[in-house]
């Protein structure tokens, strides 16, 4: 005579020789009490991708330090936070007597060229008229050599104080000091950070603005390792929430993984109009797969919460006329909380999308979990 605890464990055994098997037995009634509801897959069109999260940053060279060449008091700030700039814009002026010293420098050290060049012209004249000797000459020559090399040193000094080629040829020929040492900019550019105050004492190589060159930014995609053997250069990179198709293109994917969360970045440049994104913000990404990878034969969309893993496998539940088959699939791809995959499946079958935690049990796939 069975007991009823012989009956549950028949049951049991039942269901795990099922699961075993691939198939769920499920009557009518079962599959109503359990909630499970089913849709038809959809044939998948256009490349699949996935969801990642994307940081925007700035190439090395789109993000400068303006630091103050020579120390002195930070006299004027004629710029702030969020002001565009052109490059050679005059952003900052300081008092430094490091900088007038410079220029008195290369004044003596013009003055002693030009005394150097007509000795040395005057003795050329002699020498050819016989009266000097060769001797004498080639020291003539040697005191200009040196002299226009020293005068070349005290304009590189400047040049890398801030002045420009024209503010050096109007000292030479005015001869006048410049009392005010202008910092410019590099280049075109936004001032993202103000890192000085007017009156501030600034050593050589103070920080003053931090400029960015928002002409150029890029996309760093955390991407888990298992996705990047599908992603290729050149791949369409579409930002949640910002308009337009490819808003970045796949420039570089990394080859080194986190360990912590087994991801690398895969870095998209974006496109030139792309001027609501910021450097530092987060979006939302979907990047598409290659193309080898994510082609629409044999392949459908369904809806994510469809999907099951089990271990490195994933599984749709699929109607039968008995129950549910477990059915082995491939994730190509997800975007917009839809699954592209491919495996058994023809557009006339029915996968399960809700009740799934009820049929993972039944199952018995300790390691299964949702996607």
């Amino acid at each position: 005579m069975n007991t009823p605890g012989a009956i549950a464990a028949i049951a049991i055994l039942t269901i795990v020789s099922a699961a075993q098997a691939g198939e769920i037995p499920l009557d009518r009634a079962e599959i109503e009490n359990l909630g499970i509801r089913f849709v038809e897959p959809v044939p998948a069109t256009g490349s699949a991708g996935f969801e990642a999260t994307a940081r925007v940053v700035l190439p090395p060279a789109g993000d400068a330090i303006v630091s103050s060449m020579q120390a002195g008091l930070l006299s004027r700030l004629l710029v702030n936070v969020g002001d565009e700039v052109e490059a050679g814009q005059v952003l900052a002026e300081l008092r430094s007597p490091e900088f007038i010293s410079l220029q008195r420098e290369l004044l003596e050290t013009l003055n002693a060229q030009r005394l150097a060049h007509n000795a040395f012209e005057r003795d050329t004249q002699l020498h050819q008229e016989g009266i000097i000797s060769r001797r004498r000459l080639q020291e003539t020559t040697t005191q200009k050599a040196i002299t226009d090399a020293a005068l070349e040193e005290h304009r590189q000094l400047l040049r890398f104080a801030g002045m420009r080629d024209a503010d050096l040829r109007s000292l030479e020929h005015s001869q006048q000091l410049q009392h005010t040492l202008r910092v410019r900019a590099p280049f075109s550019g936004v001032i993202a950070e103000r890192m000085a105050s007017t009156g501030q004492r600034l050593d050589a190589m103070s920080p003053i603005y931090r400029l960015v060159d928002m002409t150029e930014m890029w996309l760093d995609i955390n991407v888990p390792q298992e996705r990047l053997v599908a992603v290729r250069p050149g791949a369409c990179v579409e930002a949640t929430g910002f308009p337009g198709n490819c808003k970045a293109r796949v420039t570089s994917i990394g080859r080194a993984v986190d360990a912590a969360t087994q991801a690398a970045i895969v870095r998209a440049k974006l496109a030139a109009d792309a001027a609501d994104f910021r450097p530092g913000q987060f979006v939302a990404v979907s990047v598409s797969v290659d193309e080898d990878d994510s082609g629409t034969d044999n392949a459908f969309e369904v809806p994510t919460q469809s999907v099951t893993r089990s271990g490195n496998a994933s599984f749709v539940f699929v109607r039968t006329a008995t129950g549910v088959a477990v059915t082995q699939v491939e994730v190509i791809g997800v975007r917009g909380g839809r699954a592209h995959i491919r495996g058994s499946l023809n557009a006339n079958d029915a996968v399960a999308t809700s009740g799934i935690s009820a049929l993972k049990s039944m199952w018995g796939a300790e390691d299964a979990e949702e996607r």
